[in-house]
């Protein structure tokens, strides 16, 4: 008996020392209300607005008539002053240059005599009726001259066609018109004029 409990006492540190250390029990956890940021739901992300739709393009508008008007000098009419109608298509708007194309109807008189047009405008880049970029027609002219023509006789008529051109608002005017009648002077006359407008 006295060798046993010898035995027990001898190996009991070992053992207790064999033995793995009892693990810490958890923390407790805190009891109580849960916080405002937990319990507060998470932000959802609102939807973007759809773009609003774009307006539509302008078209611009289309009318008969239009107009023009010049100052101009040359012979034989002199200093002159005219003014037209275009009867055909007349553009404006929509983002572009306005243009007008159609028979032209003009009058015009000066110092030297006055004559009537009658044509067609094939050609307006930009037009406006004081002018354009880019113009092109051509008319038969009726024309008379009277008071102080130049380089031409008075109190003639001479009858012909005649081309204008236009660029950057000026106009250029070139013809050749016969004389009507059995009157004195040169049976064929040229004519010129160089003016502001159309």
């Amino acid at each position: 008996m006295s060798r046993a409990c010898f035995l027990f006492l001898a190996f009991w540190p070992a053992v207790a020392l064999a033995q793995p250390p009892a693990s810490p029990s958890p923390a407790p956890q805190p009891s109580g209300p849960p916080s405002p940021a937990a319990s507060r739901p998470s932000p959802t992300a609102s939807p973007s607005p759809s773009p609003s739709p774009s307006p539509p393009a302008d078209p611009g508008q289309t009318r008969r008539t239009g107009s023009t008007f010049a100052i101009t000098a040359g012979s034989p009419l002199g200093v002159s002053g005219s003014a037209g109608l275009v009867i055909g298509r007349v553009h404006t708007g929509g983002g572009s240059c306005p243009s007008a194309v159609g028979t032209l109807l003009q009058a015009e008189a000066g110092v030297g005599g006055a004559k009537v047009s009658l044509g067609r405008l094939f050609f307006t880049y930009c037009y406006t009726p004081f002018g354009s970029l880019g113009a092109a027609g051509v008319k038969l002219s009726l024309l008379r001259t009277w008071g102080s023509p130049l380089w031409a006789p008075k109190d003639r008529t001479y009858l012909g066609p005649e081309i204008d051109i236009g660029i950057m608002d000026w106009k250029l005017s070139l013809g050749l018109l016969v004389r009507l009648g059995s009157d004195e002077g040169g049976r064929v006359r040229f004519t010129f004029g160089l003016g502001r407008g159309f």
